[in-house]
């Protein structure tokens, strides 16, 4: 049976007033090869989100693994497709940079995008829902999607945004303290 061990770890930004619960469950098992095979689940109950993952083939101890993973790895991880959240005020500014930048470019006629900015004014961009209504009912914004050229309607979740800076250093820190622990004694 693989070795198997759990830690908890609380920590508290008390300058930004922020706090977590984390919990790394980890393990290594020997290979019929003679390598090690670490691994770890990772649950996060935190001020920002209850988020969680696994990871199933490390290469090192989860300590020494999670310091060397960079924010985006981590936040994909841990908040998957939430790592980015829809902005009404992004896509709504978005879509009519696109509308002037092809009228400037004289792709469009005056009354075209005279046409495509009253379609913005009608639409209800205050939701996801809303902006996909609005580009898959014109023609023109969805062809320009369909093309790749849409444009962008996300932002950083806030949340993961937060974990990451209010949290996950001090989390990574008592984490290395603990496995400095373990192996030093």
């Amino acid at each position: 049976m693989a070795e198997q061990t759990i830690t908890h770890i609380v920590v508290k930004n008390e300058q930004a007033r922020e706090h977590g619960t984390f919990f790394v469950v980890e393990g290594c098992e020997q290979r019929g090869d003679g390598d090690t095979r670490y691994w770890c689940q990772l649950t996060c109950n935190t001020a920002f989100g209850v988020v969680g993952t696994f990871f199933g083939s490390m290469g090192a101890p989860a300590a020494t693994f999670l310091k060397r993973c960079n924010k985006g790895y981590i936040l994909g991880r841990l908040w998957g497709l939430e790592t980015e959240v829809y902005d009404s005020a992004v896509a709504e500014r978005e879509l009519r940079v696109s509308v002037l930048k092809e009228r400037k470019q004289h792709e469009l006629t005056h009354d075209e995008a005279r046409d495509l900015m009253d379609a913005i004014d009608s639409a209800d961009l205050d939701t996801e829902h809303g902006f996909q209504a609005l580009v898959c009912g014109n023609r023109h914004f969805y062809q320009s999607f369909s093309e790749g050229g849409g444009s962008d309607y996300k932002v950083p979740n806030p949340q993961a945004e937060g974990f990451w800076e209010d949290l996950w250093p001090g989390f990574l820190a008592e984490l290395a303290q603990r496995a400095e622990v373990v192996t030093h004694g």
